[in-house]
């Protein structure tokens, strides 16, 4: 079963309407039809969801189940990682959530690239959480 991280959204009626990235992601890059089934996470839940209805800009989901998932079993592994290029964070990021790394603190030392966290751009920051929802729906 196909699992999809979506931002919270509501619910009415048992409905969604899901426009934006995620929208992108199941109509333009999965393809998916009328009637298929699939899993959307939320922080601590998912929904089992079937899609209803398809319009240029926005997909039409009505929720079928919704369970709790699980904690995550221990050992957390939590990554503290000297600043280096952003584009190597980047891929150090993408690579980690994949490997099930709970998580990454970036710090300053004497050879990092960055100097000062607060040098990091705001853009940055929402690039790498992008990342990671990206990455933890592979």
């Amino acid at each position: 079963m196909r699992r999809f991280w979506m931002e919270p959204q509501p619910w009415q009626d048992d409905q969604m309407e899901v426009r934006g990235d995620l929208y992108h992601h199941l109509h333009d890059v999965c393809r998916f039809q009328v009637g298929e089934r699939f899993e959307l996470l939320e922080t601590g839940r998912a929904w089992l969801v079937e899609l209803i209805r398809v319009d240029k800009k926005s997909l039409g989901l009505k929720r079928i189940e919704e369970r709790q998932l699980p904690k995550l079993n221990r050992p957390y592994i939590h990554l503290v990682l000297s600043c280096p290029r952003f584009s190597t964070v980047d891929w150090i990021v993408e690579k980690s959530v994949e490997l099930g790394v709970y998580s990454i603190q970036l710090v300053v030392s004497d050879f990092s690239f960055v100097r000062d966290l607060k040098g990091v751009p705001a853009a940055k920051m929402e690039r790498w959480q992008k990342l990671i929802r990206q990455a933890s729906q592979q």
